[in-house]
């Protein structure tokens, strides 16, 4: 598409070619016109002329006839009128041929210009003649008799050379009549013509310009409302909004440069909104990581607290156990050797239980605060599996238990023996415990592979004793919760067994799991990563 000052230019122009071609008819039409007019005014004067020379000619026929009649006049007068006859003619010789010079070329009027220089020939030799005549004196006197004196006159005036200088004139006379009617009628046809080009010709320009202004607006209009459209919309924030770009003219440029303006602000705010959700997250991040490390401090205190008050809930009891013993042997000074050999082994057992609290929880608190030491080594699970069985032969046969063991060999993991075996012997004590006489006891071992196609060694133990309620499985692994059952087989447990062992499996990254059936005992399940795929996925 033309660019849109192209076509202004092409339409300014075009504007001065109508205006010159205009100009240029209204030229010709003007000099044809003037040359109408100037050959009418012209004939005209040749008229004129003609009439004054017939005036002047009566005027010194009338003077010369009144001199021959002797009659009063003026002598003088009658060269008067001679001399203007001659001027007359000087005229008309000059009018003549200044009209053969405006009609130079049109052969149609050269008989016309031929038959004008005739009769101005033949008028002038008869005024010479006249001349000649009125130079004599003695012509007064030839005639006598009025009839004569006519006769002369009129052979003087009206006849040269044999011709009727009356009918020369008359005839130019009319001539010129019909010549000064053509010419002007000419000049009014020339000046109508004129009037009519110039008022066409304005009309045509006016219409012209009309339909360029039509042009130009219609032009105009529907690449400027798309222009208003597209800054409307752009204003109202819609950025995804794109002027149409028909062409490439100028409007089409600035739609593309508002366009390009549109999306360089849309790709800004983009990432001005990119940054902001960044900063959003980043900040939500840090937010939410002090509110893991405040609630973190919260538990670590809460925790805190709940060991001052586990640490004094448990050592009461044993504490007091021992005071009591103590108390009743001072009470009884006179107590014999075996009553105080008794006395003592009860201190000492209760010595003994007050350890293992504080150990267990010890044992707690340092999983609380991941600070619980480990002593990793690859270790045989199947190896920890069998020497727990052999601790508790004991218990069991006192029972009257059986123990089925499914255990394979080299069941390698990356740990501590001593704490791994302190899980088996809390699990393995929670099934012979709270187990029926004659029960049996089912512990095995086997590789497994996780979710994510890395071997583990998965420790099961089950049992026939009574089992966990449903509502109450769930809170097994909290501290000091005991079951209902648990609390009418076992009065004296400390409710620390299963969450010490859940903290240390957990330190293992290993996984402590148990399910039951109400009367129908327990299984526990602890799965542990295998020692070559904690090696490989080192490497």
């Amino acid at each position: 598409m033309v660019m849109f000052k192209t076509r202004i230019l092409l339409a300014f122009v075009a504007l001065a070619l109508v205006a010159v071609a205009q100009g240029v008819i209204g030229y010709f039409v003007m000099v044809t016109a003037s040359q109408n007019v100037q050959k009418g005014r012209v004939a005209n004067e040749l008229l004129v002329g003609y009439m004054d020379l017939l005036s002047n000619k009566q005027l010194l026929r009338t003077q010369l006839t009144s001199e021959m009649t002797g009659l009063e006049s003026d002598p003088q007068q009658s060269q008067v009128y001679y001399y203007n006859m001659i001027r007359a003619l000087d005229t008309l010789d000059r009018l003549a041929e200044t009209s053969k010079g405006l009609t130079r070329g049109d052969q149609e009027l050269m008989p016309e210009h031929e038959e004008r220089r005739q009769s101005l020939v033949i008028l002038r030799k008869g005024v010479d003649q006249l001349g000649s005549v009125m130079t004599a004196s003695e012509w007064k006197f030839e005639a006598v008799t009025p009839q004569q004196k006519r006769q002369k006159l009129d052979q003087i005036f009206d006849v040269s050379d044999g011709q009727d200088l009356r009918v020369a004139l008359t005839q130019s006379i009319a001539r010129e009549r019909l010549i000064t009617a053509r010419d002007r009628a000419a000049a009014d046809v020339s000046l109508n013509f004129m009037t009519n080009v110039v008022v066409i010709a304005t009309i045509g320009l006016a219409l012209f310009m009309v339909l360029l202004a039509f042009y130009f607006v219609r032009s105009l209009s529907k690449p400027v409302e798309r222009l208003i459209k597209g800054a409307e919309t752009l204003q109202a924030g819609n950025l995804s909004y794109r002027i149409p770009a028909f062409g490439r003219d100028e409007f089409s440029q600035v739609g593309r440069s508002m366009n390009d303006m549109a999306r360089e602000i849309a790709r800004l705010r983009a990432n001005d909104q990119q940054a902001r959700e960044q900063l959003e997250v980043q900040v939500s991040e840090r937010t939410n990581e002090l509110q893991e490390a405040l609630h973190r401090l919260e538990k670590i205190e809460l925790r805190r607290r709940q060991m001052f008050a586990d640490i004094s809930h448990e050592l009461k009891t044993p504490t007091t156990a021992i005071r009591g013993e103590a108390e009743i042997s001072l009470r009884h000074g006179g107590n014999s050797n075996a009553e105080c050999k008794e006395t003592l082994e009860r201190i000492v057992q209760y010595t003994q239980q007050l350890n293992y609290i504080v150990d267990d929880m010890l044992t707690l608190a340092r999983s609380d605060i991941d600070a619980l030491v480990l002593d990793r080594r690859a270790v045989d699970i199947s190896t920890l599996c069998h020497e727990s069985i052999a601790y508790f032969r004991p218990q069991i046969s006192q029972k009257g238990c059986a123990v089925e063991a499914q255990i394979q060999s080299d069941s390698l993991v990356l740990g501590d023996a001593q704490r791994l075996k302190q899980v088996l012997n809390i699990v393995l004590d929670n099934a012979i415990q709270y187990s029926g006489a004659k029960a049996v006891i089912r512990i095995s071992t086997a590789s497994v592979e996780d979710a994510e196609n890395m071997r583990r060694c998965e420790v099961t133990i089950e049992d026939n004793g009574p089992g966990i309620p449903e509502n109450e499985l769930s809170r097994v692994f909290e501290r000091h919760y005991r079951g209902t059952m648990a609390k009418l087989i076992r009065p004296d447990g400390s409710g620390l067994g299963l969450p010490l062992a859940a903290a240390i499996v957990r330190a293992h990254h290993g996984i402590i799991e148990i399910s039951s059936e109400e009367n129908r005992g327990c299984r526990v399940t602890i799965n542990l990563p295998a020692f070559d795929s904690i090696i490989e996925d080192a490497v």
